[in-house]
């Protein structure tokens, strides 16, 4: 079965491992070797079942995994703009697994395409409880979701104590500009000034620099450009997301691993970099 599975072909390992389950030959490793499969066919109703048998088989939780299997067809649905159906897998993704910040952050997608900010808002906020390193993917959506409520006072005073908590360059970058708006950009300059200068990283630094080189003029201007223009070369050759299970990198937030295949192990880099 195995010799079939790495020449791609999936249907005939699909069959001989199903027969080995049938013939409780094996099955806790032919079980192992279907999810494979169906993860690779990507048939995710298949996925859950198999993951469900293994685990009465080994006595091994996969709830975090089904989550995710589950995640995949609410993506798809939501994709499809079939946001109930969507919002049902996200609900059993949910009970899974209620630490999947994943299912949050599509339920939350979800509602607000159906214009329910303000649940959408509850559900962006759980992913800070859920894992922290994930609140860069939801903080545009969580200001998206502010704005239309017009309750853009409540946002400044959501993200000033977010920074306290969590020192995030998407979380800085998202108040400074809202500092910006309403102060101007000496007032915002100063406000990622002290964040660099606490939580020092090349991120933040290109932040400031980016609102700091319109407050001065002349030379000053000049040189601030030529480091804007360094620091974004550097920035655009460095990956924005890792994995933490095998090294992985790359520009897109891949909730399974392309590299080892293990899920929620693919982190963005500023939570690795930057002090927690």
């Amino acid at each position: 079965g195995q010799d079939y599975l790495s020449a791609g072909m999936l249907d005939r390992a699909e069959r001989i491992f199903l027969e080995l389950v049938n013939a409780r030959s094996h099955s806790a490793q032919a079980y192992r070797l279907l999810i494979d499969i169906y993860q690779q066919e990507k048939d995710w109703e298949n996925a859950v079942q198999a993951a469900l048998k293994y685990e009465t088989v080994t006595r091994q939780t996969m709830q975090p995994v089904i989550a995710q299997y589950y995640c995949e067809l609410a993506d798809s649905y939501f994709h499809k703009s079939q946001y109930d159906l969507a919002l049902d897998y996200v609900e059993k993704a949910l009970k899974s697994d209620k630490s999947c910040a994943r299912a949050s952050l599509l339920k939350a997608k979800t509602l607000m395409a159906q214009q329910d900010y303000k649940l959408a808002l509850y559900s962006l906020k759980q992913i800070k409880e859920q894992n922290p390193h994930y609140l860069s993917e939801a903080i545009d959506l969580l200001a998206s979701c502010y704005e239309k409520l017009n309750q853009e006072d409540e946002l400044v005073t959501y993200l000033k104590n977010l920074v306290e908590e969590y020192p995030r360059v998407p979380v800085v970058l998202i108040l400074a500009e809202r500092i910006r708006q309403w102060k101007g950009d000496k007032v915002a300059a100063s406000f990622v000034g002290d964040y660099v200068r606490r939580y020092p990283s090349l991120r933040g630094l290109y932040l400031f620099v980016n609102i700091y080189i319109s407050t001065v003029e002349g030379r000053a201007k000049e040189d601030l450009s030529i480091l804007q223009k360094l620091m974004k070369k550097v920035l655009s050759s460095k990956p924005d997301y890792q994995c933490t299970s095998c090294g992985f990198a790359g520009k897109a937030l891949h909730w399974q691993c392309p590299g080892c295949k293990q899920w929620s192990t693919v982190m963005p880099i500023h939570t690795l970099e930057e002090p927690a």
